[in-house]
């Protein structure tokens, strides 16, 4: 269903959040005016003074503010006519008085707040009408001041954004993202809109909320799609492929970037490395500019891993902890270094020989650490953590699983990558073999182990656990039949009681006694109930 009056809907919706009308105010208001407004005490009032016949033309937000020390009123009318009214001195006017007037009638008072009056244009027409009342009347100019002082005059702020520049487009990404929207939404041209849309879409990835940014992209798309009948079904969907873009491919907030650790790591594996590469590997768009991925890399990425290494099997006491930043390059390597210092060698005796046991398996630590970073979303600014226990290693990382993928199909090998560039940057370097093959690759460094890595997956997160395999060796004593049972969780994710029964060729009750024991010790999960009863790892 159409929305009655897109334009106000969307104007009320996005100025009226406090934070953009100040995030404005800040950047565009004279700075006469900013040295006696106090912005801090801005506040959103409820009351419209637009008349119910120019609302297809006019919307309007009001807010009280401290201007000079005393209660004060900025007026925002947002004029969403294609083309300018020629009366609008006169409207701001009528609309100023009407609050004027409100004032005297609710609180008895015979001084009148200061109002500053604000019209926001969007057009695609010269602004035309006048900005002074005085300029609409013959000889106003002209006569003396004496005779001035007994005619009204007054003049507005008008911003014509339809005339902005994207460089002229400031303030924070919610405020640029309204400003950009509102210039081109009368834009005749499809294609230009549509690289519209997608430059504001790139905005969203500032904000530090991703459910702000969610909300905020809905309502911009509601106005969109509400306003531009135009756009057909098959521009939609050309819209959403390309706003659903990954985060590595959307341009870098930060476009001061150096990469001396990358062209460093790239040097020592002979990969070809500098501004020639740099579009290739996805580093700089189509129009020169660093995308997400190139701040990953660089030296100046915000993104961290954080590591700590804990006493016993919990987090009541830190032994060690340290945080690794800089381009994601040098962290890996500086993370691998720090978790294999813990990665002890215990030796035992059989007969004359030696046998020196790794608590984890190299492989294992190495795939873990890879995944967690070639696959985590950086779009959240949240660090990747490592959590060193003596039973365990933790590795959780942001983002849960792609889109499409469950995890049954990652202990197959399917490969779908968050960060596809990422993942190419990786390969080139060799510190990956080929997609879909780490996860596989952990667990078969465990294979002839009782106890197996665990991975929990949640909307936003994926954790990865290894045992200690020194640790955990010696606690454990299985049977024949619950080894065979382990064996089997290792080649299938889940099983069911009646896999169990076929594969000892058992009764229905020693099966259930089987998965009963292994439930009870912690090795293996139950999930489900009745005739839908799983187990896994």
């Amino acid at each position: 269903m159409k929305i009655q009056n897109p334009h106000d809907k969307f104007f009320k919706e996005t100025f009226g959040k406090t934070v953009v009308a100040k995030d404005f105010i800040n950047n565009y208001l004279p700075q006469e005016i900013r040295d006696v407004m106090n912005v801090d005490t801005l506040e959103l009032q409820k009351d419209s003074f637009v008349n119910a016949e120019l609302e297809e033309g006019f919307s309007d937000i009001l807010f009280k503010s401290e201007i000079n020390s005393e209660e004060g009123y900025i007026y925002f009318l947002f004029e969403h006519k294609s083309y300018p009214s020629k009366d609008a001195v006169f409207q701001l006017l009528k609309y100023m008085i009407k609050i004027w007037e409100e004032k005297i009638k609710k609180e008895e008072r015979n001084e009148l707040p200061v109002i500053i009056p604000i019209l926001i244009y969007h057009g695609k027409e010269k602004w035309s009408s006048k900005l002074r009342l005085g300029e609409m009347i013959t000889g106003y100019d002209l006569l003396s001041e004496d005779i001035k002082k007994y005619i009204p005059d007054y003049e507005y702020l008008l911003y014509n954004i339809s005339k902005y520049s994207d460089e002229e487009i400031k303030g924070e990404a919610q405020l640029r993202i309204i400003l950009t929207i509102f210039r081109d939404i009368f834009t005749k041209d499809i294609e230009e809109f549509y690289r519209t849309i997608v430059r504001s879409a790139e905005y969203l990835a500032e904000l530090d909320d991703k459910q702000t940014g969610i909300e905020y992209f809905e309502t911009m798309m509601r106005y969109i799609f509400s306003t531009r009948i135009d756009m057909t079904e098959r521009d939609i969907d050309r819209l959403i492929n390309k706003i659903g873009d990954s985060y590595e491919n959307m341009r870098s907030i930060n476009q001061d970037l150096t990469f001396e650790t990358a062209s460093i790591e790239f040097n020592i594996r002979k990969v070809p490395f500098g501004i020639w590469q740099y579009r290739t590997l996805k580093l700089i768009n189509e129009d020169g500019i660093y995308t997400n991925l190139a701040h990953i890399l660089s030296d100046q990425c915000v993104h961290t891993i954080k590591a700590a290494v804990f006493e016993g099997t919990d987090k009541a006491v830190f032994k060690d902890r340290q945080e690794f930043s800089g381009s994601l390059l040098l962290q890996l390597k500086e993370a691998y270094d720090y978790i294999s210092r813990y990665n002890r060698t215990r030796s035992e005796f059989s007969g004359l020989h030696r046998i020196d046991k790794k608590d984890y398996p190299e492989d294992a630590l190495r795939e873990s650490l890879l995944n967690s970073l070639v696959h985590r979303d950086y779009s959240y600014s949240a660090s990747t953590l490592i959590s060193i226990f003596d039973d365990r290693i933790e590795l959780l990382s942001v983002g849960g699983l792609a889109k499409g993928i469950s995890l049954n199909d990652i202990m197959l090998g399917v490969s779908v990558s968050r960060n596809e560039n990422l993942a190419n940057i990786f390969y080139r370097l060799t510190l990956i073999e080929a997609y879909g093959t780490g996860i596989p690759k952990i667990f078969r460094s465990y294979k002839d182990f009782p106890i197996q890595p665990k991975i929990e997956v949640s909307d936003n997160a994926f954790k990865i656990t290894l045992p200690n395999k020194n640790e955990t060796d010696e606690k454990i004593f299985l049977s024949k039949n619950e080894k065979v049972v382990m064996e089997l969780l290792n080649e299938k994710y889940e099983i069911t009681r009646k896999d169990v029964q076929e594969t000892l060729n058992s009764s229905q009750t020693m099966a259930g006694r089987v998965v009963k024991k292994l439930t009870d010790r912690g090795l293996i999960k139950q999930i489900g109930k009745g005739k839908n009863t799983r187990y896994l790892r």
